[in-house]
């Protein structure tokens, strides 16, 4: 998968973190077993995030040490 495709799903992984913590703001009393869902699923979402842009991170740094004992 190329970086640019990365970086499309990454921005859409952003948007359904928001949606979700925007959903947990809309529960009501009595919904807090939602709510802690919406958060539960926000947070990991955020988690997966940081392990993929840092897994990137790495990978991109891996090719230009590579690139660089080419040449």
């Amino acid at each position: 998968m190329c970086i640019a495709n990365i970086d499309r799903r990454l921005i859409d992984a952003r948007s359904t973190e928001i949606g979700l913590r925007e959903a947990a703001g809309l529960c009501t009393k009595g919904q807090e077993g939602i709510k802690a869902r919406f958060i539960q699923a926000a947070d990991q979402i955020n988690t997966l995030i940081g392990m993929v842009e840092g897994t990137a991170f790495v990978a991109k740094l891996n090719h230009d040490v590579i690139k660089g004992m080419r040449a």
